[in-house]
């Protein structure tokens, strides 16, 4: 079952579908929602995590794109890279202390 998640950018409906069968980077949909609907950032940042917090594969991915935005807004958006930075602290903690064994192992390759 696929979750799509849509937003309105003033012209057309753009599809975001972070879904576990096809792995759509999470970049892409951060970058969708800070241009078009920055107000839902958090949020969506927040549904994920509830939604693949037993995806070791999902986490891994999110937590890296959160790094990686964090990483990209250092020096022209400081306060939206604290946010990332943030949300990561967050979804790095709560799967370091989720995930044990193999899930523990993936989760760990994914994100380094």
């Amino acid at each position: 079952m696929r979750t799509i998640t849509s937003i309105y950018n003033g012209m057309n409906v753009i599809q975001i579908v972070p879904d576990s069968d096809d792995r759509t980077p999470f970049t892409e949909a951060l970058d969708l929602i800070e241009r078009y609907e920055p107000e839902t950032l958090l949020p969506r940042i927040t549904e994920w995590a509830d939604r693949y917090k037993d995806n070791p594969y999902r986490m891994g991915d999110l937590s890296l794109a959160l790094n990686w935005k964090s990483y990209e807004h250092e020096h022209d958006n400081p306060e939206l890279a604290r946010v990332y930075m943030n949300a990561w602290n967050d979804i790095h903690y709560a799967a370091r202390n989720h995930f044990k064994g193999k899930d523990a192992r993936i989760y760990f390759e994914i994100t380094g």
